[in-house]
């Protein structure tokens, strides 16, 4: 009986002790987040603030048509970037941690192998699909716009694969000083544009500026990064797991970009474009709310990884669902300023108070809590390496919005704001009971 008494006793102890040190990795890890998120925000802070003044700048120098020529090859680019973070940065993110220190130098080398075959596979792929759409669209500009917009974006795979190898490697505030330079070029540039003498006020310069701009990041991070080599041993290792991520995370950028647009397109067809107009001008105004959601977006991979390998499922659900209680107390906060603010934004944006504004600008602060807090929890399908459950979400959530969209017809503009904060939730339910399951699994 004493030494059953002293067993009980000492897996009490046991126990006591594994609950504390599990407590005390999240905490670190959630200090981790903090101190890299610091960094990382700021790189974001930095984008944002360098894309509002390059549109500013291109808005005077080349006019709207010029301006709107330049859009439609930004808005490809952006396209084309929101693949390569999905199918390269982010498996990169998770496998990363698992390597062992032997592999770091031809680990950069794979790195860049894959960033090249990337970059050159869309830039072919672009050319060759705009080249054949521009008669259909009407655009006899956009040839002479194909080969800077290639450059531009070789440029900026290999600019974000610099800036997100320092994020990986723990070092965020190198990725924004690289971020930093590559913005500094980029504005530096477009502000000579039409200057006699330097560049010439015309889109494809301004897609020339931005492509200096990363390759002067990409120097800069290069140097960084150190020496590289190149191991097909090691490639070989790693591409079927490269190659399920950019399989699952293509169809889910895919259907992602459907609900994003499908629903704008709807309320353009039923309510015209000024309804548009206003649900558009109320999106950017509250997707300034996603800038820490962004940040997350490159940390969790990385933090993720590292609290799964040392504390397994069960610790890396609770450090989620600690980082998603911060989401939400952000999102509960910055949400109550905005409404605050409602009518003085609404003054600025549309001299007045447009019908339904407080109610669509609510339920797009939704959807982006919404898309937040599912960004965490999908962090575990990245961790897991298993990015079919992530199309899985977004398929779910792509249907829900183009469906319920078509109410615009019946309630108006509200019906699009409801159509997207609706699917974003049932995304969000849905990609909890998904994670939740696969922690059961192990």
């Amino acid at each position: 009986m004493a030494d059953g008494r002293a067993a009980s006793g000492n897996t009490a102890k046991l126990a006591g002790t594994a609950r504390q040190a599990l407590n005390w990795m999240i905490a670190s890890s959630s200090s981790d987040v903090v101190r890299s998120g610091r960094w990382v925000l700021a790189s974001q802070i930095t984008t944002s603030a360098a894309n509002l003044v390059t549109t500013v700048i291109l808005l005077r120098t080349l006019g709207l048509a010029g301006f709107g020529q330049f859009s439609l090859c930004f808005l490809v680019l952006m396209v084309v970037r929101t693949f390569f973070h999905g199918a390269i940065l982010a498996p990169a993110s998770t496998i990363a941690p698992r390597l062992h220190p032997v592999a770091a130098t031809p680990w950069k080398g794979v790195l860049a192998v894959l960033a090249l075959g990337f970059s050159g596979v869309s830039s072919v792929a672009l050319f060759g699909l705009l080249f054949l759409l521009s008669v259909p669209m009407q655009a006899p500009w956009l040839p002479g716009l194909l080969v800077p917009l290639c450059l531009a974006n070789a440029g900026a795979c290999f600019a974000d694969l610099v800036s997100r190898y320092q994020v990986i490697e723990g070092r965020p505030q190198k990725a924004f000083g690289i971020e930093a330079l590559r913005y500094l070029v980029q504005v530096s540039g477009l502000l000579a544009l039409g200057v006699p003498g330097f560049l010439p006020a015309e889109p494809s310069a301004a897609l020339l500026v931005l492509a200096s701009g990363s390759c002067a990041a990409t120097l800069m991070g290069s140097l960084m990064a150190g020496p590289l080599a190149w191991s097909f041993r090691l490639f070989r290792v790693l591409w079927p797991r490269f190659q399920n991520f950019l399989k699952w995370m293509t169809l889910a950028n895919l259907v992602e970009t459907i609900q994003t647009l499908a629903p704008m397109f709807i309320g353009l067809a039923v309510l015209g474009d000024s309804a548009l107009g206003v649900l558009r001008a109320i999106s950017q105004i509250t997707n300034i709310l996603n800038l820490p959601t962004n940040a997350l977006q490159q940390l969790l991979p990385t933090l993720g990884t590292r609290v799964f390998q040392s504390i397994g499922s069960d610790g890396l659900h609770r450090f989620l669902s600690k980082v998603a209680l911060w989401s939400l107390l952000y999102f509960v906060l910055m949400g109550a300023v905005l409404f605050a603010f409602s009518s003085t934004i609404a003054s600025l944006l549309f001299g007045g108070m447009p019908d339904q504004y407080v109610a669509i600008l609510i339920l797009f602060v939704a959807a982006n809590l919404f898309i937040s807090i599912r960004v965490i929890f999908s962090t575990s399908f990245v961790v897991h390496e298993t990015p079919h459950q992530i199309f899985r979400v977004q398929g779910a959530s792509a249907v829900i919005a183009t469906g319920l969209a078509f109410t615009a017809a019946l309630w108006g503009p509200i019906a699009i704001a409801m159509s997207i904060a609706a699917s974003t939730l049932c995304g969000l339910a849905l990609c909890l009971w998904l994670s939740l399951r696969g922690n059961r699994n192990g």
